[in-house]
């Protein structure tokens, strides 16, 4: 596992996390071991994203994002290996 450092990361976090309706002051230690691996799998995206939001991937249609009141487009599934 490689160490980084994102000078600006906790400001990033802590904007999309008041787009996202959630408050507090951001948890960086997740997100910097999830960015310090070396070979990030599908798998490690899903359990970061589990755990930090407490949401599913979208993998399949209909899956559709909702931020606040805002209904952006419907996505058409992903598709991965």
């Amino acid at each position: 596992m490689k160490t980084i450092a994102i000078p600006r990361l906790p400001d990033f976090i802590a904007e999309s996390n008041r787009i996202e309706g959630i408050s507090g002051a951001p948890k960086m230690e997740p997100s910097y071991a999830f960015l310090s691996l070396d070979e990030p799998s599908v798998e490690d995206l899903c359990e970061f994203v589990r755990g930090e939001a407490g949401a599913e991937l979208r993998t399949e249609a209909n899956m559709n994002v909702i931020v606040g009141n805002h209904r952006p487009p419907p996505g058409a599934g992903v598709r991965h290996p």
